[in-house]
């Protein structure tokens, strides 16, 4: 059973297929009953809301870079920060996922 910050990583490296994305949602779901329950609902409710917001239709590999390049690298600070149990600059990084994420949503979705 995945269920740390690493298998976050693994699934991340592995793109913004929707059964990656369903597998982060799982594996953040677990992470926020043990540590970071803010941090965890966050980036779950992320990878949720692509989840609806493609649907059961194709995603396309633009479309999936896209995505990506908007959130993964702002995922990782906020992963970062939590492993090195550091407070200092974790709520900016969260608050700096969030301001991407209604950024991709505004630009590519069409809707916030």
């Amino acid at each position: 059973m995945k269920s740390g910050i690493n298998d976050i990583r693994k699934e991340l490296q592995k793109g913004f297929y929707i059964d990656n994305l369903k597998e982060m949602v799982g594996i953040c779901g677990d992470l926020m009953k043990k540590d970071n329950p803010l941090v965890f609902y966050v980036i779950q409710s992320i990878f949720y809301d692509i989840v609806e917001n493609w649907g059961g239709r194709p995603v396309t590999v633009i479309e999936r870079g896209i995505a990506e390049s908007y959130l993964v690298e702002s995922i990782n600070k906020v992963l970062d920060l939590v492993e090195k149990k550091s407070e200092d600059g974790l709520l900016i990084e969260l608050n700096n996922l969030v301001e991407k994420y209604v950024k991709f949503l505004d630009e590519n979705i069409g809707r916030v």
